[in-house]
């Protein structure tokens, strides 16, 4: 049985691309695709728990996508995606969220100054943002903590250690590290 295709392409100087097709199981819902990212990802069922609006800021196509996943499958978050820094503080600025996910590794600004301009905006002081990084590094971990994180998830990120962080946040934890 072929389970999916994954392949690399490069070219120096210019990056890679890593397009993966992957087998749809029988009566999977509506793909990533379908949804778009950049539409707010609603939940079918909640299962009588509070819904957490939480905006995803990450650039990595790939890592949103299996961000997405685990937060359907979870099925008790309003999840809102940015590409971007720019994007995330604007978006940040105008919707009412409980959590802020972001990606320390950023292409068009270092996270770090996301996080300032987050905090600085007009709801980002009280909304727990989470870093989201693939550098384990103590001092890296400390840095974002120092700059104002509320705490910090290394990738990939494990589904059980994410299914915490949000009933952490849901239930009413703001600003306080699980």
């Amino acid at each position: 049985m072929r389970m999916g295709e994954m392949t690399v392409e490069s070219a120096f100087g210019e990056g890679s691309t890593r397009p993966v097709t992957l087998v749809a199981a029988k009566d999977a819902g509506p793909s990533a695709c379908e949804a778009g990212l950049t539409s707010p990802l609603v939940p079918r069922v909640t299962r009588h728990r509070k819904l957490l609006r939480v905006l995803s800021i990450e650039d990595d196509p790939f890592n949103a996508l299996l961000l997405e996943y685990m937060m359907r499958h979870l099925g008790v978050v309003h999840l809102h995606h940015a590409a971007s820094p720019l994007q995330g503080i604007q978006m940040a600025s105008k919707l009412p969220l409980d959590l802020i996910l972001l990606d320390m590794d950023l292409p068009d600004g270092h996270a770090l100054d996301a996080l300032a301009a987050l905090r600085m905006g007009s709801g980002g002081a009280a909304v727990p943002i989470v870093a989201l990084s693939g550098d384990t590094r103590p001092e890296s971990i400390r840095a974002a903590r120092i700059a104002g994180c509320d705490d910090y998830v290394t990738k990939p990120v494990a589904f059980a250690r994410l299914s915490t962080l949000l009933d952490h946040y849901r239930d009413g934890n703001a600003r306080k590290r699980p």
